[in-house]
């Protein structure tokens, strides 16, 4: 639980207030790491990320607020060390189909590349896109309950 604390405190600003946090010291409830296919295929269509991350309980909204995660990393949507809102400005761009953009083809994963194009999941990169505030207070939801679902406290 201390990560998801770490986040909800970076991603606040004076408007968006981060939720009291809850300290914990971890998942004393898990006996071992979680399973490696917990994330979906980078080949899955958006119609199927979006079943699964609705099989966990998220919305299309929280879906598309922990994808934003991918702006860190270096897949191409701005500086790697830097978390903010460059993913959904870069997938507005679909900068993967232009043949002038050096290292095009390197530029997100297939499941980043079919989102702009989904009439569910393009309004709400749109709206994150010109909207940072409003992309930080849904990951800090997204990504709290992500990481509490099925969590029982002890």
């Amino acid at each position: 639980m201390f990560i998801p604390c770490v986040t909800t405190q970076t991603c606040s600003t004076p408007n968006h207030p981060p939720p009291p946090p809850k300290h914990t010291t971890g998942r004393r409830d898990a006996t071992s790491a979680d399973p490696g296919d917990r994330l979906p295929p980078e080949s899955l269509s958006t119609a199927g990320q979006l079943a699964v991350f609705a099989s966990m309980g998220l919305s299309p909204t929280g879906m598309v607020a922990l994808l934003g995660s991918h702006t860190l990393g270096g897949k191409g949507f701005g500086d790697p060390l830097t978390f903010d809102a460059t993913y959904y400005r870069t997938l507005l761009q679909k900068p993967w189909n232009d043949p002038k953009v050096e290292m095009s083809s390197m530029i997100g994963i297939p499941t980043d590349r079919v989102l702009p194009d989904d009439p569910v999941c393009r309004p709400i990169i749109e709206r994150f896109a010109q909207d940072e505030a409003a992309f930080f207070q849904e990951f800090v939801k997204a990504y709290v309950y992500l990481c509490t679902v099925n969590h029982q406290e002890t």
